[in-house]
């Protein structure tokens, strides 16, 4: 039970007792925030390119540590009522164990699949009114020092620039969420 990766053929699978953990626990350190880890953030958001000469993120150390499993070109927005991500159709697919399932205390996951005909306008269009209905619906959390690219992200970040959001810094919130390590970390550390 080491890995949290699970293999069956050809297909990766989600640990979703994991997921659900450690959503448990960022969601608790936002909701218990005085401001400090958080900057007072009504929103979250986690955008991951597809930029090889990048070695750390930032957003890509938090999917691994959610979902034990990197997913470039993916948006993912963390709201008061909900988690939505905006990814391929085959990134959905492994996802969708957890938008699956609700669990007390942390909001329902809602996919949302990428639509190349449209470059995701009406995608982002739902992810804003998403941050817009979470809190007060002015202050975007950020990974602000990231500079990740792609012409996916390219697209969602000019669709940001249209909208009138607080942007603040959340990196040193996810890192006091993300350091305590759970028993499977450890483990794995150790090997």
């Amino acid at each position: 039970q080491i890995p949290r990766i699970l293999l069956s053929g050809d297909m990766v699978s989600l640990d979703k007792e994991a997921f659900f953990r450690r959503v448990s626990r960022l969601y608790n350190a936002w909701e218990n925030d005085n401001g400090e880890l958080f900057q007072g953030a009504d929103a979250f958001v986690s955008a991951v390119g597809q930029d090889e000469d990048v070695t750390y993120a930032k957003s890509t150390a938090l999917q691994a540590w959610l979902f034990g499993y990197e997913l470039p070109d993916t948006v993912t927005v963390f709201c008061k009522s909900e988690i939505a991500v905006l990814s391929s159709k085959k990134k959905n697919e492994f996802l969708k164990p957890v938008s699956e399932v609700s669990q007390d205390g942390i909001p329902q996951v809602k996919l949302l699949l990428r639509n190349k005909d449209d470059k995701n306008s009406e995608n982002f269009k739902q992810l804003f009114a998403a941050v817009r209905s979470s809190g007060e619906g002015k202050k975007l959390g950020m990974f602000l020092k990231e500079k990740l690219s792609s012409p996916f992200l390219d697209q969602w970040n000019e669709a940001l620039k249209t909208e009138s959001f607080g942007e603040v810094e959340v990196g040193p919130g996810f890192a006091y969420v993300m350091a305590p390590k759970d028993e499977i970390e450890l483990t794995l550390i150790k090997v």
